[in-house]
């Protein structure tokens, strides 16, 4: 998985930020998933999950957490929210609730699973 991925991961499960607003973030951001999918992931509405996205990014932005992993020591508090986040994105991968796919390739089971290594 690139450094940069990696990073995008870490700073969407940044410890500052809610755990559902993380697990939320990752699957938008990461995934590529759709705030409908995700909605359907927390059993949420759309709009739920359209303003937890919106608080997330703010508090990125307004705390500036840096796009970074971590260093070896933080990575036990941190992998928790990473890991909580790849068991929906496998779900929606191997088996697509929307589109024409049973398959969604843009978070594949594969790509989904090296999240957890």
């Amino acid at each position: 998985m690139a450094d940069e991925r990696l990073a995008l991961i870490f700073v969407c499960c940044h410890p500052a930020l809610p755990r559902a607003a993380s697990v939320a973030l990752t699957l938008k951001v990461v995934c590529g998933f759709g705030v409908e999918e995700i909605a359907r992931a927390f059993l949420s509405t759309e709009t739920a999950i359209t303003q937890r996205l919106v608080r997330a990014k703010r508090m990125i932005r307004d705390e500036e957490l840096r796009c970074e992993v971590p260093d070896p020591e933080l990575l036990d508090e941190r992998l928790d929210a990473v890991l909580e986040g790849s068991l929906p994105a496998f779900t929606e991968g191997y088996a697509a609730t929307a589109g024409d796919r049973l398959i969604k390739m843009t978070c594949a089971p594969r790509q989904s699973a090296s999240l957890n290594r």
